[in-house]
C-alpha cells in the first residue's frame, strides 16, 4: 500500500498567476461594503467533515475565478 496524499497527485502548475482585486468603503460611519475579484490559491476542503479531506486548489485554470461581496455593520 502507498502513503501518498491524493492531494499529491493534482497537479496545480497549469495557472502559476494569481490575481486578486479588492475594494472596501466605509458608509455612513457603521457600514463597510467590500468585494473582491479573484483567481487565488483558493481550497475548498471537500468533504469539510472528513478526517482526511482533499486540500488541492480549487482555481487550477487561468479561466477559473470568482467573486464575493460582503456588507458588516458595526458599532
Amino acid at each position: 500500500s502507498s502513503d501518498v496524499c491524493s492531494s499529491d497527485l493534482v497537479h496545480n502548475g497549469r495557472n502559476d498567476w494569481k490575481w486578486s482585486l479588492y475594494a472596501s468603503r466605509v458608509l455612513m460611519a457603521h457600514m463597510r461594503i467590500a468585494g473582491q475579484v479573484a483567481n487565488d490559491h483558493l481550497v475548498i476542503p471537500a468533504p469539510p467533515s472528513a478526517s482526511d479531506p482533499d486540500w488541492s486548489e480549487a482555481l487550477t485554470t487561468k479561466s477559473d475565478w470568482y467573486w464575493m461581496l460582503k456588507l458588516a455593520y458595526f458599532f
